[in-house]
């Protein structure tokens, strides 16, 4: 076998073309006559590959995720609204690009790194070639659970108390230039009105008094 940089002498020979069985102090023995009574001492096979693990909950984690990922995605449009309804139409494309740069900075480039540190914490086996570690070969499923979704939440949590303090002092913006509208059409009548005073006053009559 090869480890550690170096050829090594295997630890055993299987003849018998058996399993092995694993001791807890590393040392293996064949699967023979004579090792009946240790095999039934540690109660218990070795085999290659991962242990199964069957997931009868697998459908519901999906619709979850699902819903939260439908539900998360609405408020992008009210965020892109306020954010382009806070500045003067002059600065949009300004405030666009100033937008890119904070998301970049202290979200797309950070969060690959720290959310990869994270679950590396939950690394049980961890590959070692030459000095050198690798991919992490196994991991604590449970802390693993945990971590992948309980960071994220923490996060949206903040992004969430974030959206409350925007919904509170963007209250009175003008999200959908309603306001705007009513500015125009008030000139547009305005404007009409003042052609057809001109045009009575041309006439020689009076206009018309409002009662």
């Amino acid at each position: 076998e090869y480890g550690e940089c170096q050829c090594i002498e295997n630890l055993v020979t299987n003849t018998s073309h058996t399993p092995l069985s694993l001791f807890p102090d590393n040392s293996y023995f064949t699967n023979n006559t004579d090792n009946t009574d240790n095999i039934a001492q540690y109660k218990g096979w070795g085999r290659s590959g991962y242990c199964p693990e069957p997931c009868n909950k697998f459908i519901y984690y999906i619709v979850i995720q699902m819903v939260i990922k439908t539900v998360a995605s609405t408020g992008r449009v009210g965020s892109n609204l306020i954010h382009l309804r806070s500045v003067a139409d002059e600065d949009k494309g300004l405030a666009l690009g100033t937008l890119n740069v904070f998301l970049s900075v202290f979200a797309f480039i950070p969060a690959p790194i720290m959310m990869g540190a994270i679950i590396d914490s939950a690394c049980l086996v961890w590959d070692n070639k030459c000095g050198r570690s690798g991919n992490c070969w196994l991991y604590d499923t449970d802390k693993f659970r945990l971590i992948l979704h309980l960071v994220p939440a923490a996060f949206i949590f903040l992004s969430v108390f974030g959206d409350l303090v925007v919904f509170y002092y963007s209250r009175q913006l003008d999200l959908y230039g309603d306001r705007d509208d009513d500015k125009v059409l008030e000139k547009t009548l305005g404007r009409d009105d003042d052609k057809e005073d001109q045009k009575v006053a041309k006439d020689g009559e009076k206009p018309p008094i409002d009662a």
